[in-house]
């Protein structure tokens, strides 16, 4: 219970809430915010009594035992979860274009031995830097220790690769509620410190803010997208918005 708490108080887990959104990259839906409202104080996405005692999606969890069992389901992990995987590497790739980096989303494998493939292959000032997102959800573990591991998870995989490729190699890790790895925050302050907006209307501290709104809705709007799915997989229909 310490962990779950801890998660949804550490540095930068707030922005989706404080967020008025005015376009598609800022926005979240209200049955989205309000599944996201009942997860952050320790609720299931929907009442637990009108729902059945295990995860309709995968039949497997105790739902009143983890109340963000959706988040981490097998079910969900094929959908929502990839697509929220997929808008937070998009989130790093357009602020990096508009401080004036070179992007590429997901390059060309890495050799020719197999097919892995990081997220983005950025430029900055002539320095070749790869990145891979990942985002893990810390019910059980301190917020600390999950994207601690999730760091040594990546570099095991992509840091040698990356150094025979002349590049060097940045873990961007995130927690699903938001909260976000020292390496993480780290490289996003060197994108703004390295970066020369390419709209002079628009400077590098807006720039740098946008991005970290964009991660933290895209985070919770894919959040509320599972816990949704889970509910109605559940046996309880949820009203959409204007209903």
């Amino acid at each position: 219970e310490r962990s779950f708490m801890s998660s949804r108080c550490v540095p930068h887990a707030h922005h989706w809430k404080l967020v008025a959104g005015s376009e598609w990259g800022t926005r979240l839906s209200n049955e989205e915010m309000a599944s996201c409202v009942r997860v952050e104080y320790g609720l299931c996405a929907a009442p637990v009594e009108l729902m059945g005692e295990k995860c309709g999606l995968c039949n497997k969890v105790n739902l009143a035992r983890d109340p963000a069992h959706f988040l981490t389901c097998q079910k969900t992990r094929a959908k929502e979860i990839i697509k929220r995987h997929n808008m937070v590497s998009q989130s790093f790739a357009t602020a990096c274009r508009l401080l004036g980096h070179h992007v590429t989303v997901e390059p060309k494998r890495l050799d020719q031995h197999d097919a892995m493939r990081v997220d983005l292959d950025i430029t900055l000032r002539l320095k070749r830097v790869l990145a891979d997102v990942t985002v893990r959800c810390s019910t059980s573990k301190s917020p600390d220790a999950v994207l601690e591991q999730a760091n040594r998870d990546k570099e095991k995989k992509y840091k040698e690769k990356a150094r025979e490729a002349g590049a060097a190699f940045v873990p961007l890790a995130f927690d699903a509620f938001g909260g976000a790895s020292k390496e993480a925050e780290a490289f996003i302050q060197r994108m703004g410190r390295e970066g020369v907006p390419r709209d002079s209307n628009v400077s590098v501290q807006q720039v740098i803010r946008t991005l970290w709104q964009e991660i933290s809705v895209a985070i919770h709007r894919f959040n509320g997208q599972a816990m949704l799915r889970g509910v109605r997989g559940s046996g309880l229909r949820v009203a959409a918005d204007g209903e």
